[in-house]
């Protein structure tokens, strides 16, 4: 079979209308899907070393490694996958894809403290042709000496344009030493107490949003917990939340999107939210994301006025100018394309639902 490029793998699934072709379509289209067993196997192949020399060059022990390639078993948090990436001594990209296609979490983000640091020794591991030069102990020691320089993680709208992520990246790239490094931390700092702040600003948004509408139907205020308890976000979304607003610490992938389901936003919101936590769209090639893209297709087409709702009430409510220009540019590709008028949709917890059982009817 002809590789398959992700665009693809999306116009084929785009033609999925009943769950009978999904299924064949899965079939079809498995040995495309990302599997980290497959992956791991193929990196202790290429180093060519024992389970117990591939753990002790990459700072793990040999049962975890073992768990790995024979189980399947996925590395515990972010921290592994990169702890991972500099005992193999890769570079930048190639600890983002690793990081994003099987850890499902953010890339290296520059405006990130942490991040920054990592990028800044993978690029020095680099100039040594690959060379394993440094281990992910020397990123945990720097973070936590220079973490408290930067100040508290803080919410501002208005840094995102002054300063490029693309321009910081490349700034990193032409430091030599670590003196030079430190330099730019300290110059940067601003930058670094607010990271994540657009996510911040959007996922408030969203929450203000459905509190609003859950205050129509009672007489009683609605607060951010009771609204989570109704969407069916339990308590340890309220913690990873708390962390993100307080310490500038993301949510994982899958907590994203739950919150996302259950906040009914359609595919393009979703990913665009994974854009500002500095995540990749919607997977084709992950399974589960697979059947919830096809999931959300179905919903949307049940539902076609649904996008252009959730960008007229974002479009009133947020107090960010750029994410009020992003869906007004929603709103004009809607009014451009057919002219139409919509009426206000009452769903509350119907996407939830619908991809609950979605997921259970087609995993089953």
């Amino acid at each position: 079979m002809e590789k398959m490029t992700t665009e693809i793998l999306h116009n084929e699934l785009s033609q999925c209308k009943y769950d009978e072709e999904l299924q064949a379509y899965l079939k079809n289209y498995e040995e495309f899907r990302i599997n980290w067993k497959d992956y791991i196997n193929e990196q202790l192949m290429i180093t060519g070393l024992s389970y117990k020399k591939f753990g002790d060059r990459c700072g793990f022990s040999k049962n975890t490694i073992k768990s790995w390639c024979e189980e399947g078993v996925v590395p515990r948090n972010r921290d592994q996958y990169i702890k991972l990436g500099f005992g193999l001594g890769m570079n930048e990209q190639e600890v983002n894809h690793l990081l994003t296609a099987y850890g499902g979490y953010q890339a290296l983000y520059s405006k990130d403290i942490h991040d920054a640091i990592c990028i800044f020794f993978l690029k020095k591991q680099e100039q040594n042709a690959g060379e394993v030069c440094y281990g992910y102990e020397i990123v945990k020691a720097w973070h936590k000496q220079y973490a408290t320089c930067v100040g508290n993680h803080a919410i501002s709208m208005q840094y995102y344009k002054e300063v490029a992520t693309k321009d910081l990246t490349k700034e990193i790239a032409m430091k030599k030493s670590e003196k030079e490094f430190l330099e730019y931390v300290e110059c940067n700092r601003d930058v670094f107490s607010h990271v994540y702040s657009r996510l911040i600003i959007f996922m408030e948004d969203c929450i203000q949003i459905r509190i609003k509408e859950c205050m129509e139907d009672s007489v009683r205020k609605v607060s951010v917990h009771q609204l989570f308890q109704r969407k069916h976000l339990d308590g340890s979304f309220e913690v990873a939340f708390s962390k993100l607003k307080r310490h500038g610490i993301v949510p994982t992938r899958q907590q994203l999107i739950q919150f996302a389901i259950a906040m009914n936003m359609t595919r393009n919101e979703i990913d665009y939210m994974l854009g500002l936590a500095n995540m990749s769209p919607l997977c084709v090639r992950n399974r589960a994301e697979c059947i919830l893209l096809y999931l959300l297709q179905q919903f949307e087409n049940k539902h076609p006025g649904v996008e252009l709702e959730n960008a007229f009430k974002m479009e009133r409510i947020t107090r960010s100018p750029e994410i009020r220009n992003q869906f007004q540019k929603v709103i004009r590709h809607f009014y451009d394309e057919d002219d139409i008028e919509y009426e206000e949709d009452e769903l509350d917890n119907e996407l939830a639902i619908f991809v609950e059982d979605g997921m259970k009817r087609l995993l089953g």
